[in-house]
């Protein structure tokens, strides 16, 4: 296997039963995603984006298929070695920032280094994190003191604080006006020239996409060419072909 690939998804299936009719989701999804690479994944709601992201954060399983993510294969790993994993390897950040509202924001960005490191040091090191985007200021106020710009950053710096290989975003400006979502693109363009990430991005927003490395399009659950919109033949998904595209 190519020592630049991080991710790996082959021939993702995914369905949804509820005990009366199968509803297909995902249609044999192929795709790889090199280190360093920023990846948007295109397409319009319902289309299967969302979905995909929780299979390849190991959030979901597939039907069919599987998800290799940094060497591992995710179908693989029992639920304890999953949340490990995302622990170490993954941030995600979603469009309604999923901050905990008790908390304030240096707790927020502290919590998910609580399991492996000594309380003073995850404030220390979320501290950090919190300047690296913006909010020094901030650290005390509580996601309803903050705009939803700020919010996003603190979610941000969650997500990053852990030092991750792969940074998923769903919608990240989703919930901002057009000069907040601009100003939080930036941020995570900066970030990820910094830390090296690589970043999967789900957006239904071409203009965004486009400033990514390659866009993929999911149509009904399936990639496709994003001019016809027909579906990807097998030749089209093998990685020197992806990488091409």
């Amino acid at each position: 296997m190519d020592q630049n690939i991080i991710l790996d998804v082959q021939s993702v299936n995914k369905d949804l039963d509820n005990g009366i009719k199968t509803f297909p989701i995902l249609h044999n999804v192929s795709f790889i995603v090199r280190q360093g690479e920023w990846v948007s994944l295109v397409g319009p709601s319902g289309s299967g984006k969302t979905t995909l992201l929780g299979i390849m954060a190991g959030i979901d399983r597939p039907t069919q298929g599987r998800v290799i993510l940094d060497g591992q294969d995710l179908n693989k790993l029992r639920e304890g070695d999953l949340a490990k994993l995302r622990n170490q390897k993954l941030g995600i950040v979603f469009q309604n920032f999923y901050l905990i509202n008790t908390m304030t924001a240096l707790e927020n960005v502290a919590s998910p280094l609580f399991i492996r490191q000594d309380r003073r040091n995850c404030f220390n090191l979320a501290a950090d994190m919190l300047h690296r985007v913006g909010l020094g200021h901030r650290l005390h106020n509580r996601p309803h003191q903050l705009s939803g710009g700020e919010q996003q950053r603190v979610a941000i710096a969650r997500a990053l604080v852990t030092e991750p290989s792969i940074l998923y975003a769903d919608e990240p400006t989703g919930n901002l006006d057009s000069s907040t979502g601009e100003q939080v693109l930036e941020l995570m363009q900066e970030l990820r020239r910094q830390m090296g990430l690589t970043l999967v991005m789900v957006t239904h927003d071409r203009q965004i996409a486009r400033r990514s490395d390659r866009e993929l399009h999911l149509y009904d659950g399936r990639l496709t060419d994003a001019k016809t919109l027909q579906p990807l033949g097998q030749a089209a998904l093998t990685p020197a072909s992806v990488w091409a595209g």
